[in-house]
């Protein structure tokens, strides 16, 4: 009676370590998308930071970032709503990210200049969606090393038909529309799906260009710009993509006396919710198993992505 009664302690504590382990994993996962933080007991400026590909956490592709774009939206939201932020420096280096994702930052920032004095500084890359996003800003300011500009927006389309025809794979499509298979990585692509790729990419430049335009007046050689050039810190500053190549502390300090701020104002730094480990395990089993190479993108990106880029991805991120 006494082995039976050991066993069964064994057993009970086996289980409930496992149930300890199993909530602890699923806290970590739905804990961050609950936390409020508070707001700051003193007059301060924020600096938050934007690191990375620009797209959402939700969309499993290639470009799935580390930090989906909503993470970077709660930050500003956070930073709008608290009467004690009275400024913000937005610290970014990205080269961009889908169409869709930059578009959501660029409203956001809209939203924080409205209410709050608001800033850009540059560590890196401000490509294509990134330079979008961060176009309504006061000031954009940047260190010396780092790389601006590629306005413009680009589609890759991958296609398998051609591939599927050497290994006798045949794909049947119905469809109750002429185009209404257009983008199908199983058929060809027709003079006339050119044309429509080709208008939608306008249309999306079109918008891009509009919002640049309307808040950089200082442009020089416009022609140039909207090639989709990257420039260099000096280059950008001298065609009047930016406003000056300094410091992160000066853009700091600029940003207090823009707000009216005392010189000893403390500085506070707004980070992204980490993500769990189950997150992270899920997030790794469903661009393994799922809907990770898409067979369109519409980015605003700079480098764009290559099949190394695509291989590494897939091989190495969570």
């Amino acid at each position: 009676m006494e082995a039976k009664s050991k066993g069964l302690s064994s057993r009970s504590i086996a289980l409930l370590a496992s149930g300890l382990i199993g909530a602890v994993l699923l806290a970590s996962l739905v804990a961050p998308s609950l936390i409020k933080l508070p707001p700051f007991a003193h007059p301060c400026v924020a600096v938050i930071k934007i690191e990375g590909v620009l797209a959402s956490s939700q969309d499993y592709t290639f470009l799935t970032p580390q930090v989906g774009v909503e993470e970077y939206i709660k930050l500003l939201d956070k930073a709008r709503e608290d009467p004690h932020i009275k400024a913000v420096v937005l610290y970014v280096n990205s080269p961009g990210g889908t169409i869709w994702a930059s578009e959501d930052l660029y409203f956001k920032v809209i939203e924080l200049c409205k209410s709050k004095v608001t800033l850009a500084y540059v560590d890196g890359y401000c490509t294509s969606g990134a330079y979008m996003a961060i176009l309504p800003v006061k000031k954009i300011l940047t260190s010396n090393s780092s790389i601006i500009g590629s306005i413009g927006v680009c589609m890759v389309l991958v296609n398998f038909n051609g591939l599927l025809g050497k290994i006798g794979v045949k794909v049947l499509t119905f469809k109750s529309g002429r185009l209404k298979d257009i983008g199908s990585p199983f058929r060809n692509i027709t003079d006339e799906d050119r044309r429509i790729y080709e208008d939608l990419i306008k249309g999306l430049f079109r918008v891009f260009k509009e919002r640049v335009l309307k808040y950089r007046t200082n442009l020089v050689n416009k022609s140039e710009i909207f090639e989709g050039r990257p420039y260099t810190a000096y280059e950008a500053r001298r065609l009047g993509l930016i406003d000056g190549v300094t410091t992160l502390n000066y853009a700091i300090n600029l940003a207090k006396k823009m707000a009216g701020l005392p010189s000893n104002t403390p500085v506070e730094y707004l980070k992204p919710a980490r993500k769990g480990l189950l997150s992270t395990i899920l997030r790794s089993y469903i661009r393994l198993t799922g809907n990770y190479a898409p067979n369109i993108e519409i980015l605003a990106l700079w480098p764009p992505p290559s099949p190394t880029f695509t291989i590494l991805e897939l091989l190495t991120k969570g």
